[in-house]
């Protein structure tokens, strides 16, 4: 089974290693999507005769409790029992989805991620967070289960458009404003973040970070929380523009929301106005072309009063008080938000 710890092994992902680590299982599943299908299984060379794919939608679309239920239903007709092996080759949406069907089939079979986004790399594919979306709200549904093996292999990388760069880009980001000044500087002396997002180096960098922070907090009962750095508001946002048909990738999502959430900091926890108003301007020079005119603020309280780090209704985000150094927990009004967001957005 499945620890909340799992293990990374870097280097080319073939046959030859999917047919290794999966010597001991009874029947071996490939979950990709039509995007991973074409792009990437190719990358993988010639596979074992055991492997049987399934086919999976990409993206959000994915990420519903009806998808779920039907990956479900084709493991059953497949026949894997407690002894199968699941790969899931893809996105961070994938993960989430292919994990929580491993940590839920028989209640529990072997699962091992091979990563092909950035995003996926940096961040979804480590702690072992698995969720669905409950209709438009994001990862309402899910449980904590990591995958016994990471396969990180950077090859997959080249297949990512700008767009998706920039998703996994927020994320290192954010776990260098959280948790690690270094990193931080690090990613800020990096001239073209294209080019930085395929360092071995620092995507190493940016995992071990998280990696130290979910080994101390699996379950996300205190420290762990700094991760949701820009999420409160990030996942508000995707929220919104999925409700409406117009999906936002969760990686401009979360830039957008630590836009607002820096600005927050400054109010609640005292990071100094010119450091927010310098990372601001960083992250609007990267993102500011593939954002879309933002909702007024008031539309985006309805899905901030779903998030589930809410306690008792109060709103509690993750704040920054000084270069790596994040606070997690802290209690702001709904009219903080509003103000912070009006500023960010339309003044």
């Amino acid at each position: 089974m499945c620890s909340n710890i799992s293990q990374r092994i870097w280097g080319t992902v073939t046959g030859d290693v999917l047919k290794q680590l999966a010597h001991s299982a009874s029947r071996i599943a490939l979950l990709n999507d039509e995007n991973t299908h074409r792009l990437c299984v190719p990358l993988l060379g010639k596979l074992p005769k055991e492997i049987t794919f399934i086919k999976h939608p990409a993206g959000e679309r994915g990420k519903t409790w009806m998808a779920l239920g039907k990956l479900l239903e084709e493991l059953a007709q497949m026949g894997l029992d407690r002894q199968s092996l699941l790969y899931v080759l893809g996105g961070g949406a994938l993960c989430d989805v292919g994990g929580l069907a491993a940590s839920l089939y028989m209640r529990g079979i072997r699962c091992v991620y091979i990563p092909t986004t950035l995003v996926a790399l940096v961040d979804a594919c480590i702690g072992g967070k698995t969720a669905v979306n409950l209709g438009d709200l994001k990862n309402l549904v899910g449980t904590f289960r990591s995958p016994e093996a990471i396969l990180c292999d950077t090859r997959f990388l080249a297949t990512l458009t700008p767009v998706q760069i920039l998703e996994g880009w927020a994320e290192m980001l954010k776990h260098g404003m959280v948790a690690d000044a270094r990193h931080l500087e690090q990613l800020l002396a990096v001239p073209d973040p294209f080019e930085g997002g395929m360092q071995p180096e620092l995507i190493s960098s940016s995992q071990e970070i998280k990696w130290q922070i979910v080994q101390q907090d699996p379950y996300e009962k205190d420290k762990r929380k700094l991760l949701n750095f820009g999420h409160s508001v990030g996942h508000a946002l995707e929220s919104w523009f999925a409700s409406h048909g117009r999906p936002l990738p969760h990686g401009l999502s979360v830039a957008a929301g630590m836009l607002v959430e820096l600005e927050l900091s400054t109010m609640y926890a005292g990071l100094h106005p010119e450091t927010t108003a310098m990372y601001q301007a960083m992250i609007r020079s990267l993102y500011a072309p593939y954002w879309p005119t933002m909702p007024p603020a008031v539309a985006l309280l309805p899905f901030l009063r779903m998030d589930k780090k809410n306690y008792r209704h109060a709103h509690r985000f993750t704040l920054l008080k000084a270069p790596g150094k994040g606070v997690w927990d802290v209690e702001i009004t709904e009219e903080a938000i509003l103000t912070a967001y009006q500023k960010v957005w339309y003044s």
